[in-house]
């Protein structure tokens, strides 16, 4: 059995930091070697790829059509988007 968490606009809203993400990733402060070399030494391979499609969903959601009425996610991802939120705000 696999457990699907399931959010409402507004929890996701309340709960996933897409915006700090999509601003720390759209900023200059992400091309720094500083930068790539914390990413390597605080993500694992498999969290950097899964990774890509939170930073796509970010740009989306914050800067395109918005967040959907209902997001589901496996409880790893909800906590990547933690994690990512926490790095991408030391680095913005």
């Amino acid at each position: 059995m696999r457990t699907i968490l399931e959010m409402t606009r507004e929890d996701a809203q309340a709960n996933i930091p897409y915006a700090i993400v999509c601003e720390a990733r759209e900023g200059k402060s992400w091309n720094t070697t500083r930068r790539r070399r914390r990413w390597i030494e605080d993500f694992s391979d498999d969290e950097r790829k899964a990774a890509i499609d939170l930073f796509r969903k970010a740009k989306l959601w914050y800067l395109g059509q918005g967040v959907p009425d209902v997001v589901r996610m496996t409880p790893s991802t909800y906590a990547l988007w933690l994690k990512l939120g926490d790095f991408c705000a030391m680095v913005a």
